[in-house]
């Protein structure tokens, strides 16, 4: 084991790495051990994904139509656990707000049934991941589901 901070291990692996071969090593697990100054292992395979996953919702399930939800779940996601929700009454709808009023409050992806190519062209710009064609069903399921991979998605439901 090599004993170095978190950031220069990112740094590290990265840049002894093509940026694609990181990328590949880090998706397998394959990414090397490393301890911090402490002397503490770190998981450097889980220290990437702090993630806030918002859902639309209506009535305590994932809204089929994004831009007309009555809430957003804000879910906060670290490794694999959920470490909590922030329901957020969503702002009147008004085409193109959203991506922004998202991103503004943490938002690193979406999930949502169906959603217009300009909106998703807008989170795309902030940086946000968008995934459309998820089920009805209650936002934690819906990131459970996400994060073990048993989330199926199909088609966008919105065509505009």
């Amino acid at each position: 084991m090599t004993t170095v901070s978190s950031e220069e291990a990112l740094e590290g692996a990265r840049d002894s790495a093509g940026e694609e071969d990181w990328a590949a090593d880090w998706d397998s697990g394959e990414a090397e051990a490393v301890e911090d100054a402490s002397g503490e292992a770190l998981d450097i395979n889980r220290m990437h994904m702090k993630k806030k996953i918002a859902v639309p919702t209506s009535d305590g399930v994932l809204d089929p139509h994004f831009g007309h939800c009555r809430q957003f779940a804000l879910v906060e996601v670290e490794g694999n656990d959920i470490k909590g929700v922030t329901y957020l009454d969503a702002p009147p709808h008004q085409p193109g707000l959203l991506p922004g009023w998202l991103a503004e409050r943490g938002a690193t992806d979406i999930i949502a049934g169906g959603m217009g190519q300009r909106a998703i062209q807008l989170f795309n710009q902030q940086g946000v991941n968008v995934f459309v064609g998820a089920p009805i069903m209650a936002p934690e399921k819906a990131v459970e589901g996400f994060l073990n991979g048993s989330l199926a998605f199909s088609a966008n439901y919105c065509d505009h």
